[in-house]
């Protein structure tokens, strides 16, 4: 690999980490406010929507980057199968988040269907990461 693709991919990683946050950050953060005094829920909430416009400058650039990516580092040839399957699973994270992006309102309001519904997603988004993970390092080795 070249410089710039190595820069590229240095900045897909950090934007891995920054999508990473909320796969592994936020169910904490729910796990807080559902054992908070009432008074307290608001002030913890607080701090997820900081979280979700880090996650989402995340998704973005790893959005970029893996495009990018796609067209300078011949990955496609290497491993074509592991590789469409890793965005097979990319693009069913992206649905994941977004659905518990719009499920999260109604959880914070108490929604217990919509509580239940989050810890799923957050269940899901954990394995879809890792499987993700698994497969890119399959397909770039």
């Amino acid at each position: 690999m070249d410089t710039v693709t190595d820069l590229i991919m240095a900045l897909h990683f950090i934007g891995l980490a920054m999508g990473g946050v909320a796969t592994f950050g936020l169910p904490v953060i729910g796990a807080m406010i559902d054992k908070a005094p009432p008074e307290h829920r608001p002030s913890i909430g607080a701090i997820v929507l900081p979280i979700k416009n880090i996650v989402k400058a995340g998704m973005a650039m790893l959005i970029v980057t893996g495009i990018i990516l796609v067209f300078t580092s011949g990955v496609t040839d290497a491993a074509p199968g592991t590789f469409w399957l890793k965005l097979l699973l990319v693009a069913a994270l992206v649905a994941s988040i977004v659905v518990a992006d719009k499920t999260g309102p109604k959880a914070m309001t108490g929604d217990a269907a919509a509580k239940e519904k989050i810890k799923k997603l957050g269940i899901l988004n954990k394995a879809l990461l890792v499987l993700i993970v698994l497969l890119a390092v399959i397909s770039f080795h």
